[in-house]
Parts: C-alpha cells; structure tokens; sequence
C-alpha cells in the first residue's frame, strides 16, 4: 500500500526554502565583505609601506608607471670609472650602473687606473656588477674604442678619468666628446690640471653633486686654466632602497646595534661617536681625535653626568696601515685614550655602523666634501651630524636643526669639541635632532628624488650627443666633398678683408658669422682635421680653409677663405681685436700653457648657468715677465696651499 505523503509537513518544507535561500545569500554577502575589507587592508599596509612619502613630490607619483629611467631602455652607456674601490666615487657609479640596469640600459663598465685595493675586493666588486647584468671590460683595447664609438652616452666619473679619452682612444676622442657626461666629485686644487680636463669644455655637459663644488669649479678652471665649463647640473645625491629598508626597520636596527657593540667592546648605554671615510688627511681624522680627546677632559673637568664616551673611526686601509693611519694611532696612545677609540677598516655595508652609533661627525678639511654621502646615510637613521661648515656638507645639514657646524681647520678642533659635550649632555637634543635629518631626507635625498634629477640629466645630455652625431656627420661628408672638389686659387683674385666674415647670413643676429673676428689659439697637434698634415709651427702662415679641420666654416663659391669668430668669456659673442686666423671647432682641443695668476678665493663666485652653450675662450697674450716682490708657487705648493695640508 503506497505511502500517503502529509500535505502539511509538504506545505512546510516548500515554505522553508525561501528563507533558506536568503540565510544562504546573508552568508556570502557577509563573506565577500569580509574579503573585501581584508584586501582593501592589506593594500592599504603595502601602499602606506612603499609610497609613504609623496609628500616629497611637487606632483604625486603614481607606483610603477614611473621609472623616471624608463626611457633608457635599450640603450648601451659606458661608464668609465677612475678606479675600483671602495671610496665614494666607484661606488656611486656602481649604483648609477644598477638604476640603468633595472630601467634596461646595457651598461659597460671601465676601470681606468690600476688596483688600489686587494684582489679579493677588486674580485668581490666585479663579481657583485656581473651579478647585476653590468659588463666589465678592460680599459684599453680595440674593444674599449669599438664600445666608447657604438654608445649612446659615456659617463666619465671624477676628474681624472678624463685622461683615459687621450690614453684609449686617441684620434676617435672627437667623436665621443659630444655625447660625453663628466661626473665631478672633487674639490681639491690638484684636480685642476690641464691633462685632466682639457677636453671638458667640449662635452655635452658635467654633473656635480653640489651648487658649493660647482660655483667652484667654475671659479677655479676659469682662473688656472682660462678654460670655461660646459653646461653644468646639480644633482643631489639620495639614498638607496636597500638602506632605507634597514634605516626604516626598527627590529634589524635593535640586531645590528647590539651586535656591532658586542665587537667593539661598547655597552647598551654608552655614547659613541663615528667617523665613517676614507682614512686621509682630508677628511680630518686627526682633528677629530683631537676634538675628542679635548671633550674628554672637558668632560672630566666640568665632572658632567653623561654616559662613558667612545670614537671610532670607520676607514682604514684593509692593506695595511699607513704613514697617516699610524699618525692617527700613535696620538691615541701618546693620550692614553685606548681604552675609548676603535679603528675599522673599510667597508662596502655602513649601515650596521650607522645603526650602533649615536652621533655621526663629518669632518672633512679645506672646502669641505663635495657632497658627502654618508651624511644623508646617518640622517636616514636618525643621527644628528656634527659637520664642518664647508662643501656641502652646508647643503645638507641645517645648523642647529639636524646637527652643528664647526669651522674647518685647526680653529674648529675646540668648536667641535664643545659640540660633542652639547649633544652628550642632552638626549632629547639628540632624538629632536635625528628625527629632523630624518624628515629631510624623505623630503630631499630618496632614490627615486635622485633618480628623477639623473633623468632630466641624460634626457638633455642625449639630446645633445644626438645633435653632435649630426653635425660630425655633416662636417666628414664637407670634408670629403672639399677634399675632391677644391677650387682654383685663381677664382678669387680680392681676399677678404680681414675685419669683416663672410658668410651666408644667419636667423639671428649675434650669430658668430656676422661678427668681426677676436683671438685665434693654436688646434692641439691631437685633434687637427688632417692626420696626413704635419704639424704647423705657430710661426708660419694659417692653412688653407680645405686643409683646416674646422666644423663651423663654410665654403663659399670662388674658394674664399672664411675665419669664425672667437666666443668672448661670457655668455655671448663680443668683438675683441681682429685677426686673419682661424679658430679650432669644438672638437679640436686648444693647446694651452697658463701659469697660475690667483691662488685666492677672493672673488665672488659666478652665477651658474645652465641654458647657455658651452664656449671656449683662449686666453689673452702674456705680457713680459716684470720683476715684483711676490713669491710665486709651484702648481704643487699652491694645491698644498689650498688644500690646507
């Protein structure tokens, strides 16, 4: 008999499943919401993480959109370094080479000078640049010139690798100058000789680190060279990702400070302070352990409650110690201070000595650093610097803000000295100082603000070295075409005068080629524009236009001799007294001989200017030597002299 189904519990059952339907759809609603709401979190904790300070842009910068290097992509740039160590300069265009590397740049790497570090580091800094795509090649060779030729830019780093242009590529250097940017990092007077910097005036621009270094650069190769700078950039240097991360990461701090202590024979609550260069005279270690040894007895005499002081001085030769470096250390002994000054040697990672101190002191002599990176470094962790008041160490620190300034030079040893008992005193001076530097970093002195300066840097300095392939491309078709098609002497029996430049007129109307002619200089026997010719003695007659390598001369029917008009010292052209000879182009490196006229820092510095092309002016004719009373210096003593050593 066949079961009877109940219509009421039937009725039930249908009339549940709505509700069923609708506690199931509460149920997901509820959970895509909670989903939501995580996700929403998380990304909210990973943006707040990475871009936390766009603040720091006049306009916000959006996450990955902006590789401010993204047009370098593709792109081979040769950087030539003067040497490879681990000094600030290599190591700065080691991580100029990285940024490239992960916009996509092939970077060729060229090491001019020979090893002044041990094997292993040498081994361990190559190895690091391979790790990261970057090619390293021997500085000369076929393969070097082939390189230098092919790339798009050639970064020359420091002063001195520009004698690698004329040591490597010898008469190809007119054909790399124009897409040549010249990194400077010095300060000191021995840099400016002719043999380094003869052919700066002809690159497509130089980029220092500083308005300080560059107003002096300006000053000086003007006054000892009577050369004049190209187009110069400020770019101020910033911080790495890598070390913002351990800067900003309060646990791996804490880790690192206990552990650099522990080696140091330091405790928990003792101050520290650190010296963290290159072990020289220059950067001022002697008057540092002076100072310190000075708040010492300030600190035993005045009977101050401050915690037990220690220096340490982050920089010694990892070859061995040298004359400076046992100076250093015999004055710790000879004052008994053994027991409170540690030496270290060099090394590539700062940052867990930047994490152990309390104070960083930046005391380089003469005219300061040129930039002094190591000091935005301890800002980054919340350090107060104690700098001298020179170079721009005064670009970064803010007196009385984020640290003290002391002056240069002997006279700053007891300046200093009371600096160091100021900030040992008073903890929250210390705490109010180091979270300012911090805030001006993040406001200042981040990769990605250093980046952004670089790229406006190379996106002009490419403009530039695309136009020179152009013109020097334009000036050996007029050379070769000149070469086959050379006019009869006789066409033109009336010269012109010699006042007066003949030529096509211009768009505008200070152009050099309606402008009577100035000074003429001598091309330099390397650069001439006939490697056949021999070379000419100042005496004889100026060549014929057709066998001169000027690239600015035009011919004209009839076989006119033309002559271009010298570029006045200033901004622009200006008449100075007329002559029948020629000038070199751009790419013919003057000969020039100049002794040293002023060795002081007198006169006001020049206003730096970036819009103006770069000129070449020759110097005016020596007068007769005259007997005076002022003792003149060898260019030796005169840089001693101003380098203060």
């Amino acid at each position: 008999m066949p079961a009877i189904s109940n219509p009421i519990m039937a009725r039930h059952s249908l009339i549940s499943i709505p509700k069923r339907w609708s506690l199931v759809i509460l149920l997901c609603i509820a959970l895509s919401t909670a989903i939501a709401f995580f996700i929403g979190a998380s990304f909210r904790a990973c943006n707040s993480q990475d871009y936390s300070d766009s603040k720091s842009f006049n306009s916000p910068v959006h996450e990955k959109e902006d590789d401010p290097l993204s047009f370098m992509k593709s792109k081979l740039v040769l950087l030539v370094s003067h040497e490879l160590s681990l000094s600030g300069g290599p190591l700065l265009l080691m991580e100029l080479a990285f940024l490239l590397r992960a916009a996509g740049t092939r970077v060729v790497w060229i090491t001019n000078q020979k090893p002044t570090e041990l094997d292993e580091v040498i081994y361990s800094l190559e190895e690091r640049m391979k790790d990261r795509g970057v090619e390293v090649l021997p500085a000369k060779g076929q393969e070097a010139v082939d390189t230098a030729l092919k790339a798009d830019l050639v970064v020359l780093n420091t002063a001195v690798a520009g004698k690698w242009l004329d040591a490597v590529l010898q008469d190809n250097v007119p054909r790399v100058l124009p897409k040549v940017l010249w990194w400077i990092h010095e300060m000191r007077g021995h840099y400016f000789k002719l043999e380094y910097v003869k052919h700066l005036p002809f690159v497509a621009g130089a980029m220092i680190d500083s308005h300080t270094t560059a107003d002096y650069w300006k000053n000086r190769t003007h006054e000892r060279l009577g050369i004049k700078m190209p187009d110069t950039y400020v770019v101020h240097l910033g911080n790495s990702k890598d070390l913002m991360e351990v800067a900003e990461n309060s646990v791996a701090r804490r880790v690192l400070r206990e552990h650099i202590r522990e080696l140091l024979g330091v405790r928990k609550d003792d101050l520290l302070f650190a010296i963290i260069n290159s072990v020289s005279r220059g950067k001022g270690q002697d008057l540092f352990l002076k100072a310190f040894n000075e708040a010492l007895q300030l600190h035993q005499e005045r009977k101050l409650k401050v915690p037990p002081m220690h220096a340490v001085v982050v920089g010694s030769d990892m070859g061995g110690q040298t004359k400076f470096e046992t100076e250093l250390r015999k004055f710790v002994d000879e004052k008994k201070i053994q027991d409170s000054v540690r030496f270290v040697n060099k090394t590539l990672n700062v940052a867990p000595y930047l994490a152990s101190i309390d104070v960083l002191v930046q005391n380089s002599q003469a005219r300061g650093e040129c930039f002094g990176r190591i000091t935005i470094e301890a800002m980054a962790f919340q350090l107060p610097v104690l700098g001298t008041a020179a170079g721009g160490t005064t670009e970064i620190v803010v007196n009385g803000t984020t640290g003290w300034l002391h002056p240069a030079g002997k006279e700053g040893v007891t300046a200093l000295a009371e600096n160091i008992i100021r900030l040992a005193k008073d903890s929250e001076m210390r705490k109010r100082m180091g979270l300012k530097g911090y805030d001006r970093v993040k406001e200042m002195f981040l990769e990605h603000h250093m980046s952004h300066r670089i790229s406006s840097v190379l996106k002009e300095v490419l403009r530039k070295a695309k136009r020179g392939s152009h013109t020097h491309t334009r000036t050996h078709n007029r050379r070769h075409h000149s070469a086959h098609h050379r006019p009869s002497p006789t066409s033109d029996p009336s010269p012109p005068s010699p006042t007066t430049v003949t030529d096509r007129p211009s768009r505008t109307s200070n152009s050099p080629s309606q402008i009577p002619i100035s000074a003429a200089a001598t091309p330099h026997p390397s650069h001439r524009g006939s490697p056949s010719q021999p070379p000419r003695h100042p005496a004889q007659s100026p060549p014929s236009n057709q066998q001169s390598g000027l690239t600015e001369t035009r011919q004209r029917a009839g076989g006119r001799r033309l002559c271009k008009a010298a570029p006045h010292p200033r901004h622009r052209y200006r008449p100075r007294r007329p002559s029948r000879l020629k000038l070199p182009s751009p790419f013919d490196a003057p000969q020039i001989g100049i002794p040293i006229r002023n060795i002081s820092d007198d006169r006001p510095d020049p206003v730096i200017c970036h819009h103006h092309p770069p000129h070449f002016s020759p110097p005016p004719p020596l007068a007769a030597p005259q007997k005076t009373s002022r003792t003149i210096y060898s260019p030796a003593i005169c840089d001693d002299l101003e380098d203060g050593l």
